[in-house]
């Protein structure tokens, strides 16, 4: 056999220790986002609470405007039937 026929030894060792750099490198990125994706998802269940929270807010509120509406409405009619008596 030649020489060129055969890997140089030092050759592939550095180009392994290349692709571990490379790997590690990955992984770090992955937990990184990973970390960003969980971030997102409990920020997203926080709003979905706080949406579920002001909907129920927003509907108390239009049904007491209903009640008070009623209530003038009672109030004016029972205002004309004072100023007929």
């Amino acid at each position: 056999m030649t020489c060129g026929s055969r890997p140089d030894p030092a050759g592939v060792k550095a180009r392994e220790a290349e692709v571990k750099k490379k790997e590690v490198s990955l992984e770090a990125e992955r937990v990184k986002l990973q970390a960003g994706v969980d971030s997102l998802m409990r920020a997203e269940t926080q709003q979905a609470e706080q949406r579920s929270k002001m909907e129920a807010q927003l509907a108390a509120l239009a049904a007491k405007e209903v009640m008070y509406e009623e209530r003038s409405r009672q109030l004016q009619e029972r205002l004309k039937n004072f100023a007929k008596a």
